[in-house]
């Protein structure tokens, strides 16, 4: 597994300690992380059947803690006795506020490679070269405005 270290800020707790954590890279992300992500957020049905659209920042920390938990293979703070994430994902509540925000912004390219709402594609069949392109997560399709004349 393909994995990269990053450095997080002091603890005070223990200082001149060199705080890190071992994180597996965005291009492993596999559809069960997708999943776990998606499962984080719970969305409800109001009585009219629609969806209730109330949100919470709470529900992007569920979403950052749910990737933390499959995204972090190992970290210094199980030497403090902080159990990994995947063990014990309620040790994330135990790290330091500037670790967690640390780790929140090193997870954005697994956040891009799990969202799927910007994977912008179109099937055509074998051989179309008319297919539509997906160019940035935009698609662009042929032109189909000329005409042509007889």
């Amino acid at each position: 597994m393909q994995t990269y270290r990053i450095t997080l800020p002091e603890w005070d707790e223990h200082p001149g300690v060199e705080q890190w954590a071992e994180l597996r890279a965005a291009s492993t992300m596999r559809a069960g992380d997708a999943k776990a992500l998606r499962r984080a957020v719970r969305l409800g049905v109001n009585t009219g059947g629609g969806w209730d659209r109330t949100f919470s920042m709470g529900d992007a920390d569920a979403r950052t803690d749910a990737l933390l938990t499959r995204v972090i293979v190992s970290w210094s703070y199980e030497a403090h006795g902080i159990a990994l994430p995947v063990a014990d994902p309620a040790s994330l509540d135990e790290i330091p506020i500037d670790a967690w925000e640390a780790l929140r912004e090193a997870i954005g390219p697994h956040e891009e490679a799990l969202d799927f709402r910007n994977r912008a594609t179109t099937k055509s069949p074998p051989g179309d070269s008319s297919a539509s392109r997906t160019i940035s997560g935009a698609v662009e399709s042929p032109d189909t405005s000329q005409t042509t004349s007889s």
